[in-house]
C-alpha cells in the first residue's frame, strides 16, 4: 500500500535499483534492458551505472527523473545526490551535500498509494497513524497516488 519515500534514499544508484526493482513486482517479466529502454540508457551502460562503474551527470539525473515521472521536488532530491556524488568541483558537491542536509521534506515525508479495490478507509488510517508518529509542530509531506490496479 505505500512506497519508500524518494527522501529515504542516501544515493541515487539505490533509487534507481528499486525502482526496477518496483517495477519487477509489479511485472515479472520486465527486465534491466526493458527498463534501460524505458530510462533512454542503452542496458550496458545502465548496468555499470548501477554497478558503479560510472556514474551521470546532473543533467542525466534531469532527464532520469522525468522518464521516471517524478515530481518536481523529488527530481531535485535525486538531481542532488546525483551532483552530491559526481559534481565537477569540490564547491558544487559540497553545496548539493548540503541542500540534502537541510531539506526539512526529507525528515518528515512518505508516500501512500491507494490501489484500486483498497478501502480509503484504509489509506486514511495509515495516513493518520504516521502523522501520529511526527513531531508536533513540523511540517510533514505526504504524497498519496491513487491507482486503478
Amino acid at each position: 500500500m505505500n512506497e519508500r519515500s524518494h527522501f529515504s534514499f542516501s544515493d541515487y544508484r539505490s533509487f534507481f535499483k528499486a525502482e526496477l526493482e518496483r517495477r519487477q513486482a509489479r511485472n515479472p517479466r520486465y527486465s534491466l534492458r526493458s527498463f534501460a529502454r524505458d530510462l533512454g540508457f542503452s542496458a550496458p551502460r545502465l548496468s555499470d551505472v548501477l554497478r558503479g562503474r560510472y556514474g551521470i551527470s546532473r543533467a542525466a539525473a534531469f532527464d532520469l527523473a522525468t522518464r521516471i515521472r517524478l515530481s518536481e521536488v523529488d527530481r531535485a532530491y535525486l538531481c542532488d545526490l546525483v551532483e552530491s556524488e559526481h559534481g565537477r568541483s569540490r564547491f558544487t558537491r559540497e553545496a548539493a551535500r548540503a541542500r540534502l542536509a537541510e531539506a526539512p521534506h526529507a525528515k518528515n515525508s512518505k508516500r501512500f498509494q491507494l490501489i484500486g479495490g483498497t478501502a480509503p478507509e484504509q489509506l486514511f488510517e495509515e495516513v493518520k497513524s504516521w502523522l501520529l508518529e511526527q513531531s508536533a509542530g513540523e511540517k510533514a509531506r505526504i504524497e498519496i497516488t491513487v491507482t486503478k490496479e
